[in-house]
């Protein structure tokens, strides 16, 4: 995958992710993925750029998976029928 590629889809997963904590960047959420993410010492600005591009596009893929699990079974995705 290219790097704007990446980017790109870890901007649109940090948008979603925004716009689901009401654009409080420096509310509970956030602060505990700050406290989680990076514990005691953050990283230089460029690292912090690298991750948190890293995390919106983890974001936008773990999404894509919850979607793809939850389609009915003729689509083609997800899980099918459990077995009795």
């Amino acid at each position: 995958m290219t790097r704007a590629l990446h980017g790109l889809r870890g901007l649109i997963g940090l948008l979603w992710v925004l716009s689901r904590t009401g654009f409080r960047r420096r509310g509970r959420y956030w602060r505990w993925r700050d406290e989680t993410a990076f514990g005691r010492g953050r990283p230089d600005a460029g690292e912090m750029r690298r991750a948190t591009l890293d995390y919106g596009d983890w974001v936008l893929r773990m999404r894509r998976m919850g979607r793809a699990r939850h389609r009915p079974d003729d689509s083609g995705g997800g899980l099918g029928p459990v077995p009795r």
